[in-house]
């Protein structure tokens, strides 16, 4: 309901005052608000020892700028190192002043619900 009391639908384009408030409406409209699709980003950090799993998630229009925005992401995930280099033929590989690596494995589309079924099966000790 809008302050006129219309429902959403009946006050799209709504010209007039709120009765209550006297003020002038010029127009109301109401929009819905589209996500982009969500992408999981799995990625690897080898510090020489270890090496360490992530999952990160991402809002993009598709997963090519998913790819480019944890690209970006990873290029800054040492943000107190610089980066060494990155190979030009490998742009999913990131290597740090510190000698940690960090590598993109993939970028795949998901869903909330779907991302913390996995997660919830991936991090549960089971008996």
């Amino acid at each position: 309901m809008n302050p006129a009391g219309d429902s959403v639908d009946e006050a799209y384009g709504f010209e007039g005052t709120v009765p209550h408030l006297d003020q002038p409406i010029i127009k109301l409209s109401f929009h819905k608000i589209v996500k982009p699709p969500l992408f999981e980003v799995r990625s690897v950090e080898d510090n020489g020892e270890q090496e360490y799993s992530y999952s990160h998630l991402v809002r993009a229009k598709d997963i090519d700028e998913a790819t480019r925005i944890a690209r970006v992401f990873f290029n800054t995930w040492y943000c107190d190192d610089h980066m060494d280099h990155s190979p030009p033929n490998h742009p999913d590989y990131f290597e740090f002043d510190n000698g940690i690596r960090v590598r993109i494995k993939s970028v795949t589309p998901t869903t909330e619900k779907q991302w913390i079924k996995a997660m919830l099966t991936q991090y549960t000790i089971s008996k």
